[in-house]
């Protein structure tokens, strides 16, 4: 779900509705209709905004990444990845 809402497409669109719904309500007098497009288009630009440039706290920088590598002779290595740095241990 993250994917969506963080597509640049998705935001065009938004963008779209939150303008079109805006010079829809004004011209129509406030209609409930073009109030709720603007309304959903807004709610998801700012979610866009918010997941898209707030850092994720799903790993910490500091924190070394470790992957079981399987290679042709079928014998397991222990890669550790330390990121930010270019290290890898093997």
């Amino acid at each position: 779900m993250k994917g969506l809402i963080t597509n640049t497409s998705t935001l065009i669109i938004s963008l779209i509705g939150f303008i079109g719904g805006s010079i829809w309500a004004v011209q129509s007098g406030w209609e409930i209709e073009p109030i709720i497009i603007a309304s959903v288009s807004a709610i998801q630009i700012l979610t866009y905004m918010t997941l898209k440039f707030m850092p994720s706290n799903s790993q910490p920088s500091d924190e070394k990444q470790s992957q079981n590598i399987m290679n042709k002779e079928k014998v397991k290595k222990q890669v550790n990845i330390q990121n930010n740095s270019g290290k890898i241990d093997m």
